[in-house]
């Protein structure tokens, strides 16, 4: 190929590519919305946790959780007309009804191999059907979780035996400090 026409090919390449205009990301308000839903839902459950164990201690924040979160979370989902469902989901749920389901554990695999890959949690996953959009956000352990999520060795017996008590079947401990727990999941009218 000769130098003239290999210049008019490069310079029709980037031609049309600059020309080309992608617009608005599609997925940008679904974004939006799955990331302050999220947020709002964090906020609302540690700030009831927090509330709880400086109240009643530690038992007071599994109570806390066995009464409240959903009623916390059914209150996030109320605020904006496109949500459907919010949730927390886990594979290694305390709850059964945080139980994932097919999108749920695709979500829980990609975090898991970010992570992997990264090592670290950050960002979101969408998932798409023919009828919503579900935004996936990773609930990362932190220090405070560690009280009735970590080691079982390592928690007060008190806690165990109140996590016990509400949770027979209970999965949800185990967990070290980054470790990923579950997933806030955000579903959304397409």
């Amino acid at each position: 190929m000769s130098y003239f026409k290999f210049f008019i090919l490069s310079v029709s390449i980037v031609a049309l590519f600059t020309s080309c205009d992608s617009g608005p990301d599609p997925d940008q308000k679904y974004i939006n919305t799955g990331k302050a839903a999220s947020q709002a839902l964090m906020k609302s459950l540690k700030g009831a946790l927090v509330t709880a164990i400086a109240d009643s201690g530690i038992e007071g924040a599994i109570n806390v959780c066995s009464e409240k979160a959903l009623v916390l979370t059914a209150d996030i989902d109320a605020r904006a007309d496109s949500i459907t469902d919010i949730r927390r989901v886990s594979d290694k749920f305390r709850n059964p009804h945080n139980a994932p389901d097919a999108s749920d554990t695709e979500a829980l695999a990609y975090f898991r191999e970010y992570q992997a890959k990264y090592d670290s949690l950050a960002g979101y996953h969408i998932v798409r059907s023919d009828t919503d959009v579900r935004y996936y956000q990773p609930l990362v352990i932190q220090p405070l979780c560690l009280n009735c999520h970590g080691q079982t060795d390592k928690m007060e017996a008190n806690v165990l035996t109140a996590i016990n008590k509400i949770y027979p079947e209970d999965m949800a401990v185990g967990y070290q400090l980054g470790d990923l727990r579950g997933l806030i999941r955000v579903t959304m009218v397409k």
